[in-house]
């Protein structure tokens, strides 16, 4: 008994991180009875254990057993494999009848050459036996010449036609055994098997799960007069040899795969040494942990999706979309939203010689951003990419927008040498850092400057700022960051001084 054809579009997709769910669903008319069905037109590539069917209808039926049948289809073109044999063959003969003439080329110009050097030679033995005629070996050293001078072309001529022939016969070869080479391509089908009491119709729905499919969010934001447009993109690839044609599109953040096994416990032993007479100490840069402002370690990649522990389920704002399995990257717009921002300039000079522009807003937004790049665009055009990483609702968050191209930042750091007094223990080493900054354009600007001092973590080792040598106006904090606001006119300069001194006591040693 013959299958019937069924024919179940694809209707609804969830996109997760590295595969995808897919729901067919459709009207089946049945007979009374035991019947078969099946989908011509269905992926190899799907998860045979994920394959699953559901069907509705009006009557008693059951639906048996589903299952997929893979087979192997192979063709090759036999006439293209002859003609490309024949024009093969042809350009071989072409190539020999070519290289015989070459040979003879090569041979001619041998013969020439040698011809002229006998002549050559002749002559100066007439010469020294003083019976030389001159105009003979004037014309026959003419005849030779010219004769090796056309040689010559036409070797190089037969030369570059020789190379480019061989070329065309490489060509010819690659595509003979691409020819030759049995075209193979796995195809599949759906079989259903379908028991019925009396003939009617129903609705069919058949779910599996297919690799080659993800998803990752990419953001838009675009700077309007103190307003923030945000926009959240889900990129998704797709190349499950299925094209996904006006379906109900879902974005998922679930990792169906991902198991979990608790940790194993081990040891901790505590031993006990003697203390040391002296402390070694070393300095080191520590990265203060804050929350919000999208606190956390950034990467240079994002492995995967970051939900902030809680699985999302996004869709498009269309609800539907239409994405071919050719690899190829496909946006979807899932968020848009204004944004309060507020833009300051700051600067950090430690870490780059340049005042940065950088926006502070919320995100207003009932769902979380996740984390991911970001186009920048301002109001004349685009200005660069960043990243975020998750931002909950009612977080605040921090974007950079690059540098203002007007103001010029030059630091100079010193450390002078150490003192010590007699009557004292303590080691002193005086630090100074100037700062001088400069506004090119016509416009005032506003910069907040941040500076820092070492924070030390034991009593044999302190750190005093010197407020005397330096500027006045900071807001200095517990993380040994120190902060000014500078107003720099049209045409403005100024400088910024920071002092301080690190001292230590005799046995500490590292510093």
């Amino acid at each position: 008994m013959s299958p019937h054809p069924l024919e179940l579009p694809i209707v609804e997709v969830t996109v997760f991180e590295d595969r995808a769910h897919i729901v067919r669903e459709g009207p089946i008319h049945f007979e009374g009875g035991q019947s078969r069905y099946a989908l011509a037109s269905i992926t190899p590539v799907l998860a045979d254990r994920s394959l699953q069917g559901s069907l509705h209808a009006e009557v008693e039926a059951r639906l048996g057993a589903v299952r997929i049948a893979r087979r192997l289809e192979t063709s090759s073109d036999d006439e293209a494999r002859i003609r490309l044999e024949d024009a093969l063959e042809e350009l071989d003969a072409d190539l020999a009848e070519r290289g015989h003439t070459l040979s003879l080329i090569r041979a001619e110009q041998v013969a020439l050459i040698e011809i002229d050097r006998l002549l050559v030679q002749e002559l100066s033995e007439d010469a020294a036996a003083d019976r030389w005629d001159v105009e003979p070996a004037r014309r026959s050293l003419e005849a030779i010449g010219e004769r090796l001078v056309s040689s010559a072309r036409a070797r190089a001529a037969l030369e570059l036609e020789l190379e480019a022939r061989g070329a065309d016969r490489a060509h010819l070869e690659r595509r003979l055994v691409a020819c030759k080479r049995a075209r193979s391509e796995r195809r599949a089908s759906l079989e259903l098997l379908l028991e019925a009491e009396a003939a009617g119709e129903g609705r069919l729905r058949v779910e599996y799960v297919v690799p080659g499919a993800c998803w990752r969010p990419q953001h838009r934001a675009r700077w309007m007069a103190g307003r923030l447009e945000w926009s959240t993109y889900a990129c998704v690839w797709q190349s499950t040899l299925e094209d996904w044609r006006d379906v109900r599109l879902r974005l998922s953040t679930e990792r169906p795969s991902l198991g979990a096994s608790p940790p194993e416990l081990e040891s901790d032993v505590l031993r006990a040494r003697p203390k040391r007479e002296i402390v070694r100490v070393a300095a080191r840069d520590q990265t203060i942990h804050t929350t919000g402002l999208g606190a956390g370690k950034r990467v240079s990649e994002l492995p995967g999706i970051d939900d902030g522990g809680e699985v999302l389920t996004l869709e498009p704002s269309e609800g539907r979309a239409s994405i071919p399995a050719d690899g190829r990257p496909f946006r979807v717009p899932i968020l848009e939203m204004q944004i309060e921002a507020r833009l300051e300039r700051i600067l950090r000079a430690e870490l780059a010689p340049l005042v940065l522009l950088r926006s502070e807003q919320v995100n207003e937004g009932a769902r979380p951003i996740l984390a991911g790049p970001v186009e920048l665009l301002g109001e004349s055009g685009p200005m660069g990419r960043t990243s975020v990483l998750f931002i909950a609702p009612g977080e605040h968050f921090e974007l950079g927008w690059g540098p203002d191209s007007a103001l010029r930042v030059h630091r100079q750091q010193e450390r002078l040498d150490e003192e010590r007094t007699a009557l004292s223990s303590w080691t002193r080493v005086p630090h100074r850092v100037r700062l001088r900054l400069s506004n090119l354009g016509m416009i005032p600007r506003k910069i907040r400057v941040e500076e820092r001092i070492p924070v030390s973590e034991i009593e044999e080792v302190e750190v005093h700022l010197d407020a005397k040598l330096t500027r006045p106006g900071y807001e200095p904090d517990g993380d040994g960051i120190l902060r000014w606001v500078l107003e720099l006119g049209p045409r403005d300069h100024q400088e910024l001084r920071l002092a301080y001194e690190l001292r230590r006591k005799g046995n500490v040693q590292g510093l």
